[in-house]
């Protein structure tokens, strides 16, 4: 059996991204979404790509396959990583990065896998971009920026130089992130806000000057 190209976890407005992505692409091949909630058929994702939609029980493991995230939140991402690699052998390396050919890309730039970049972004040279981190459109990464594990940059936000977003962040549309500044991890940044100086862990802050409003809870 031919590897599948595999969306783990369902979104209908994520995959709707990833499949406008991948047509742009040309990749065209057997495509499978793997669901991890119940969704109604209705759900208009499809994007003109033949697919096919299994539930996650009924998944059997095929060696060649490689897979995307169809989900978008960090602490989903990481859960439904953690679920399939202990049913299955399925390492990080099996994860393709889905990025949209619109895309600035500096050719001295540091990407892991899983990463999904959307139409208009902007990578800058010797960004570091982490696994399964996602960059929605119109967004930017300054140079020397480094974006942890499972990081959300959401449409339109600025991530400047030399700054370092931790794991499983998330930056709100339209935030700007200065030069040399730090947001740490488990952190929900509020779209608009102006971050001029560094974020604790595990915070919900917003603002203009961006301030810690309280401390976050993040199940998984």
């Amino acid at each position: 059996m031919a590897g599948r190209l595999c969306g783990l976890g369902f979104s209908g407005n994520t995959l709707s991204l990833v499949f406008n992505t991948l047509r742009a692409l040309g990749e065209i091949r057997d495509l499978l979404v793997i669901e991890n909630v119940r969704n109604e058929d209705h759900v208009p994702y499809d994007c003109g790509l033949p697919h096919r939609r299994i539930w996650y029980e009924d998944y059997v493991w095929n060696g060649e396959d490689v897979f995307f995230f169809g989900v978008t939140a960090p602490n989903v991402k990481a859960a439904v990583l953690d679920f399939f690699a202990s049913r299955f052998p399925l390492t990080r390396e099996r994860f393709v990065n889905v990025i949209h050919p619109s895309v600035q890309m500096a050719y001295e730039r540091t990407l892991a896998t899983g990463i999904r970049v959307e139409p208009g972004c902007i990578i800058s040279p010797f960004a570091e971009i982490g696994f399964g981190v996602g960059v929605a459109r119109g967004a930017s990464i300054g140079h020397h920026a480094h974006v942890g594990e499972f990081a959300t940059i959401n449409p339109g936000a600025h991530i400047a130089g030399h700054s370092r977003i931790g794991e499983r962040t998330t930056i709100g549309i339209g935030a700007v992130v200065f030069d040399h500044t730090a947001v740490g991890a488990d952190c929900l940044i509020g779209g608009g806000s102006v971050v001029n100086k560094d974020m604790p862990d595990g915070v919900v802050a917003y603002g203009n000057p961006c301030r810690v409003v309280r401390e976050r809870t993040v199940d998984r």
